[in-house]
């Protein structure tokens, strides 16, 4: 018998499926939890190949929301995701002088605290003709011994469910 054999949605309310709208942008603690490598036949369709990791904020306010992040490691220019995956790296406490970009430096750094600033990244138009709703986006990780900030407090706590 499997969990969901074992699972029972009676008494469950289906309209609380959780906040996904933005958390507000500022400083958070955020880890990698888990990856995945695009490349070959599971690349972005465009030929160009990288990962794709998705962050969980552990703190100071909105603990357990996700932020998707892609590094495009291939193409007209990848020194930008390169430099990013860096900067992770040695925001986790990775040696990144001694230490090459590999998937096992990947799997290192995951579930290991590091400091980010989050912004915003408004959504556009869909070829479908919807929108792309807005979401967070690292704009940067920060070194270990960088400056705290605190985020916008004005939206208040928003854990999701």
């Amino acid at each position: 018998m499997g969990i969901l054999d074992q699972t029972d949605w009676s008494g469950v309310d289906d309209t609380q499926q959780g906040d996904f709208t933005p958390v507000p942008e500022g400083q958070y603690t955020i880890e990698g939890v888990s990856f995945e490598d695009r490349s070959g036949t599971n690349s972005y369709g465009s030929g160009n190949e990288g990962i794709d990791i998705q962050f969980k904020i552990v703190g100071p306010t909105h603990e357990n929301r996700r932020i998707f992040e892609t590094f495009v490691l291939t193409g007209s220019n990848p020194t930008v995701a390169i430099s990013r995956l860096k900067a992770f790296a040695r925001g986790a406490g990775i040696n990144v002088e001694t230490t090459q970009l590999t998937t096992a430096t990947v799997e290192a750094v995951m579930n290991r605290p590091v400091e980010a600033n989050v912004g915003i990244e408004i959504g556009g138009p869909k070829s479908d003709g919807g929108k792309y709703k807005d979401k967070n986006k690292v704009t940067s990780f920060l070194s270990p011994n960088a400056p705290a900030q605190q985020p916008d407090q004005q939206q208040g706590a928003q854990p999701q469910s």
